[in-house]
């Protein structure tokens, strides 16, 4: 398979999925989503069953938490993963991402002796409806999710019960709550927006800049301060992104960099290494970064909540028998150096290495 070249995300309606009424609209979605796995490795979603006003309320309570003072915001300080992080404690291609976080799991999760033992118990702070409303997000996120890893199972001609062992018996469904305060006028900050590229496809809102107070944040003078999350691929299976304000971008294979669109209630959704792995290379894993450029934004603070839909963490996975005249183009690849993999002591190691612990 040869990979096409990409200059946008394109936005897909998944309404058609939720029922059988219309079989070719159903059909045709699904060709979208499949196209996109295979050649972009990311897509947005419209037309999902999360209730607008939900998403609106998660992201109000998430900026009302980061806003906080310091000794708030660190009652809930992780012991383990799970629990808050402030900025500069991520690290991804060696340098300080600028971002703070909760990270979290579906609250079925807790009962599992493994991610207890090695990732903690979710942590909420005393703000009122703030666990309930979260919770409530995550349970309905779990079923989205579901529904689109089913989707891809179609898409390989795959009886849902191949994926059911590593994938929907009992995922590994984690969340953060992301916050991205301004970022400090670096010469790397510079470097990195005069290289972004300034693609048609994100909408310039500088003019509606309400300048609204964002969170306050560190003022650190560290050669080591990154941008808001460094060029990565995402470690697991599908990734479901809501973010309020512009700055993902993803690479294409010319090296450019495609801003992501934003659009009330739409999610964007993409491919992960374990879940390029399980599709022997046929579903591509993109990397991607965030540059939060508060010109283009309509407030000077940015929420992203990143919903991940992984294997579980007893799973053994290994390729599908899918894409195999294509298996040599995947032997250069980290994870297919292996025959298989024990997928929660992948997930640990790779939740290890991004902490400057």
């Amino acid at each position: 398979m040869s990979l096409s070249d990409f200059n946008k995300i394109p936005i897909i309606d998944i309404s058609s999925l939720y029922n059988d009424e219309n079989e070719l609209e159903k059909k045709n979605t699904l060709n979208l989503i499949k196209i996109a796995c295979e050649n972009i490795g990311f897509f947005c979603v419209t037309g999902h069953d999360i209730p607008g006003d939900l998403i609106t309320s998660v992201c109000e309570l998430t900026y009302d938490f980061f806003k906080r003072e310091e000794e708030f915001k660190n009652k809930i300080n992780r012991d383990k993963f799970f629990g808050y992080f402030g900025l500069g404690t991520e690290i991804t291609s060696n340098k300080k991402d600028w971002h703070e976080g909760i990270d979290l799991c579906v609250p079925r999760m807790l009962t599992n002796d493994f991610v207890l033992q090695n990732f903690g118990e979710n942590k909420f702070p005393a703000i009122d409806n703030f666990k309930e409303t979260v919770e409530s997000y995550l349970d309905k996120m779990e079923g989205l999710g579901k529904l689109l890893v089913e989707s891809l199972a179609i898409n390989l001609d795959l009886d849902i019960d191949q994926f059911s062992p590593s994938f929907l018996d009992s995922p590994f469904c984690t969340c953060r709550l992301l916050g991205y305060p301004p970022q400090p006028q670096t010469e790397y900050l510079d470097q990195v927006l005069n290289e972004s590229n300034q693609s048609d496809n994100i909408e310039d809102i500088s003019e509606n800049n309400n300048n609204e107070t964002g969170a306050k944040f560190l003022n650190i003078d560290d050669k080591n301060i990154g941008i808001g999350v460094g060029k990565h691929t995402d470690y697991g299976g599908l990734t479901l992104l809501y973010a309020s304000e512009p700055g993902l971008q993803v690479q294409n294979r010319s090296d450019e960099w495609i801003n992501v669109p934003v659009k009330e209630n739409m999610f964007v959704v993409n491919i992960g290494n374990a879940l390029e792995y399980y599709t022997n290379g046929l579903y591509v894993a993109t990397p991607h970064r965030v540059v939060f450029d508060k010109t283009k934004a309509r407030k000077d603070y940015r929420i992203s909540i990143p919903f991940f839909f992984d294997p579980s963490p007893g799973a053994t996975i290994k390729p599908l028998n899918v894409n195999e005249e294509n298996i040599n183009n995947n032997k250069n690849k980290d994870l297919f150096r292996f025959s298989e993999i024990s997928y929660g002591d992948y997930i640990l190691d790779k939740y290890k290495m991004s902490f400057d612990d």
